[in-house]
């Protein structure tokens, strides 16, 4: 029975396959049972085949599993048969083994030598406390340190202790690692991000706030975009504070993974009332895995409206030209019309000026004459100058969805676009009204 104060890392079937006799499969079975001409010379040397048999399971037993058993408990009949078929052809199988005491010490000693084994003492401690405590900055998942001290046994030679005993040193390797990330944190935690933390602690219902986080906006409308923004706003500091202090924290991604994992784990009101500010630290994991999931959302966004009134506004601009090139057609053929008056013969040739300007313009007005030169004067191709007439159309709309997300978005600099992140920061002042200001100010100056 586990005892209920210590650590749970292990289920009771887990613990029996760790701690039990192993269950061979035929493989299994030929690979560890398979004796060199030495240890079959050691298992021949006893008087009686039970004696013999009971050492070579011993044997095989201990190296799958680094354990010697106690095999008063019951054996596999497969692994019994299996090595009186293998090594004791000639002689009738029978199942149960009456090894003495005296003989069964002897047996353990003589493995435990003959595989170079050594038996855990409290000189191993501190190496296995060590450790643990390495691989608790890998992970703070009590059963991956489990494993990676059940392993470091067999790499060492040393016999695995019980249970409990490893237990008791992956419990001392996470309140160790706890503390020292404790003091971490309180060399190194502001007061400003403490305060901002305590605010985000007590303003807000965590697992509801972060929830909102892990989900992406279902529409791309100004109000989904101002939650998104409002959140970014408030993390941006934190995250940029956590950037560094993960760093000093010297653990594994695995381990910042799992402490941003556990703040889903507890109420606000929990989360304040871990020992330790315990509650910050995962706050802060938290931030720091899911701050990017938010500069996703205002880039997702970002890109969504930069596309939706792109499209606008080359549909309003075909639009605006197919307008131009009908208004073209029509004034070419008032044109023929204007050209045709000049070569009228009824028209005499000494008609004075005055009266013939008069006439052609009974014929088309004046400022249509006009707008008809100019147009013709003019390129045919101005759909770009018409693309930028509709996106001042659109000011209204990009204002709107887009200037927010504009100075709120990191854009990551570009050598080969120099110039377009110079135009970045220069738009990113001058939507601050501070910069407005003063640019008024030396205006008027």
């Amino acid at each position: 029975m586990q005892n209920s104060k210590r650590l749970l890392i292990l289920s009771r079937q887990q613990i029996h396959d760790c701690y039990s006799i192993p269950s061979f499969n035929a493989y299994e079975r030929s690979l560890y049972f398979e004796l060199n001409a030495v240890e079959l010379a050691m298992s021949n040397a006893y008087k009686t085949t039970s004696d013999s048999v009971h050492f070579i399971l011993l044997l095989g037993y201990c190296k799958a599993k680094n354990q010697l058993f106690n095999l008063n408990q019951k054996i596999p009949r497969k692994d019994t048969k299996f090595i009186f078929n293998k090594y004791f052809q000639s002689l009738p199988f029978h199942y149960t083994l009456n090894t003495s005491k005296s003989i069964k010490k002897r047996q353990r000693k003589q493995v435990i030598n003959f595989l170079k084994l050594t038996f855990y003492h409290a000189k191993h401690y501190k190496e296995i406390l060590n450790h643990a405590l390495a691989f608790s900055r890998k992970t703070t998942e009590p059963k991956y340190i489990f494993n990676a001290i059940f392993q470091y046994f067999e790499e060492h030679s040393i016999l695995t202790p019980g249970y409990a005993c490893i237990q008791d040193i992956i419990s001392k390797a996470l309140t160790l690692e706890r503390n020292r990330l404790t003091d971490i944190r309180n060399k190194n935690l502001t007061s400003i991000i403490n305060n901002s933390l305590n605010d985000l602690l007590e303003k807000y219902d965590i697992p509801v706030y972060l929830a909102k986080i892990k989900q992406e906006p279902t529409y791309f409308n100004y109000k989904a975009m101002r939650q998104e923004v409002e959140i970014h706003k408030i993390l941006s500091p934190l995250y940029e504070f956590s950037l560094i202090f993960i760093d000093q924290l010297n653990i594994s991604k695995n381990a910042v993974l799992y402490y941003s994992s556990l703040i889903l784990y507890y109420t606000t009101y929990n989360l304040r009332r871990l020992k330790n500010n315990l509650g910050k630290l995962y706050l802060l994991c938290y931030i720091f895995e899911r701050f990017k999931i938010v500069n996703d959302n205002l880039g997702a966004g970002f890109r969504y409206h930069v596309d939706n009134i792109r499209k606008q506004a080359a549909q309003l601009a075909i639009e605006q030209e197919q307008k131009y090139l009908k208004q073209r057609q029509d004034d070419i053929l008032k044109s023929a019309d204007i050209v045709s008056f000049f070569v009228d013969d009824s028209k005499a040739y000494r008609t004075k000026l005055g009266y013939a300007k008069a006439c052609l313009f009974k014929i088309t007005p004046k400022e249509k004459v006009i707008g008809i030169i100019e147009n013709l004067r003019q390129s045919p191709d101005k759909k770009i100058i018409y693309t930028w007439e509709c996106y001042e159309k659109l000011s209204q709309k990009i204002k709107l969805n887009l200037r927010q997300l504009f100075l709120h978005l990191q854009f990551q600099n570009n050598t080969e676009q120099k110039n377009l992140f110079k135009a970045i920061e220069f738009l990113k002042k001058a939507f601050n009204q501070t910069f407005i200001v003063q640019l008024l100010n030396n205006f008027q100056n």
